[in-house]
């Protein structure tokens, strides 16, 4: 079977923040850092407990079309791009920011949190697949008006409740093209910066030793 990573949606990298966090006077500082930095950013400055209502996610810098977003509901520093390796190199810039602006990254930083969802091009119907890989009767799950009942979608994931780790992958045909591409959506959540920045180097060959092994069984 020919497997093909033919595109990532989305590459999230999530700083989870310190509530005790100025967001003011974090973002005026990281701001100014960023149009030193060659970043493309907005004049504005948008200031006040108001924008966590009307703003709740700002904008702070672009480079290589990768966004750095503030979210004040999430209380989090986000890096979002579609190429893993810019949104990864962008975080680390960020992260090499933060201690020359006055924070300490033990302190300021609760978490690391990657979302990435991906786009992997088969063969074969990903939905068959799906179905020949788990050995279920689901003849009892009929119900009128609904002529098949069959596996939509698969989930697998563990967590580290001691040292706050957490990681879920899902697999299923994707919405817009499900007769001949995977979705796969990932969340992995650590504490240590060094495994986030690394995490996506052998992301792409986990997932299609995974699909691989479905499409055997």
């Amino acid at each position: 079977m020919i497997l093909e990573i033919e595109s990532y949606e989305l590459y999230h990298i999530g700083n989870k923040l310190n509530p005790a966090t100025n967001f003011d006077s974090l973002k005026i500082k990281l701001k100014d850092n960023l149009k030193t930095a060659g970043y493309s950013t907005t004049e504005k400055t948008l200031t006040g407990e108001q924008i966590v209502l009307d703003y709740p996610t700002e904008v702070l810098g672009i480079k290589n079309e990768v966004r750095v977003e503030l979210n004040h509901l999430a209380q989090a520093l986000n890096v979002i791009g579609t190429k893993p390796n810019s949104v990864t190199e962008i975080f680390s810039n960020i992260i090499s920011i933060l201690p020359d602006i006055g924070y300490e990254l033990d302190k300021i930083s609760l978490f690391y949190e990657i979302l990435a969802s991906v786009v992997i091009k088969s063969e074969h119907k990903p939905a068959d697949i799906l179905n020949k890989s788990i050995n279920l009767d689901l003849t009892p799950l009929s119900i009128k008006g609904i002529p098949n009942i069959e596996i939509t979608a698969i989930r697998i994931g563990g967590e580290n409740t001691t040292e706050g780790g957490l990681y879920t992958l899902s697999i299923q045909p994707n919405p817009t093209s499900p007769s001949s591409r995977f979705l796969i959506r990932v969340q992995y959540r650590s504490k240590d910066k060094e495994t986030i920045e690394s995490f996506h180097v052998d992301l792409e060959s986990k997932i299609r030793e995974l699909i691989s092994q479905l499409e055997k069984i």
